[in-house]
């Protein structure tokens, strides 16, 4: 098909004049030179609420775009139809959103303080058992602890730190980080923590034991946002 258009060019070029402009293929030429159109660059925004507002505002046709739900934390508004560059079949991204906010360290060792602090930022804090976590872990100090035996003919003494708390907490716990966009409800997972002394510091970890199905629970919940915000559109995930 290009050699074809190719031969067509030609024989316009040479049976026409040199100002004609022809298309060929989706492609304009001014006699015998390509007019290239330079495309938008794609938009970046942060939110669900700035894909709804471009699509709006843009006035896209449904019949030649999609929405795209490329994972939990990324959107893209694309082109359905298929545009011809130089021989190649692409789509055009018109609009990428993609959440901006910070996660919580999984996995990693932390200091008493430093926990309860990305505890109360990073996580749905009005849940009931992220409360309860908080307050485990406030009440949690490190004790000496002294025993003595005296049978009448020896003593001995033993001295030792143990870690203890006032509050119970079942271990491991359903609990709800921000992890995607912050339109749809935040999906929880379940939780195992650890925690451990080190040079008479307190350190506190937690760690991941529900696999990634939250992230299709996710990419659902996108889905019929943006199904609800954007009647008629194709969306795919």
């Amino acid at each position: 098909m290009i050699k074809e258009a190719i031969e067509y060019l030609v024989e316009l070029g040479e049976n026409s004049c040199n100002n004609d402009i022809i298309e060929v293929c989706g492609r304009t030429f001014f006699g015998k030179e390509e007019i290239r159109r330079e495309q938008p660059g794609t938009l970046d925004i942060s939110t669900l609420t700035g894909v709804a507002d471009f699509v709006d505002s843009e006035k896209l046709n449904p019949e030649e775009n999609i929405i795209h739900v490329v994972s939990h934390r990324e959107v893209n508004v694309i082109s359905k139809l298929k545009r011809i560059e130089q021989g190649y079949d692409r789509r055009d991204t018109f609009c990428s959103a993609r959440t901006s906010f910070d996660r919580f360290r999984f996995a990693s060792w932390m200091s008493q303080e430093q926990f309860l602090i990305e505890l109360v930022t990073k996580f749905v804090y009005d849940d009931e058992n992220t409360k309860k976590l908080y307050d485990h872990i406030k009440n949690i100090r490190s004790v000496n602890e002294r025993e003595s035996n005296d049978n009448g003919y020896s003593q001995s003494v033993r001295s030792m730190r143990k870690i203890t708390t006032d509050v119970e907490i079942q271990n491991p716990i359903r609990l709800t980080p921000y992890r995607t966009f912050v339109e749809i409800e935040q999906p929880s997972s379940m939780y195992y923590f650890r925690i451990k002394e080190l040079d008479e510091q307190i350190e506190i970890s937690l760690f991941d034991c529900g696999g990634n199905f939250w992230e299709l629970v996710a990419m659902k919940d996108i889905r019929e946002w943006l199904q609800n915000k954007l009647p008629g559109f194709d969306i795919i995930s």
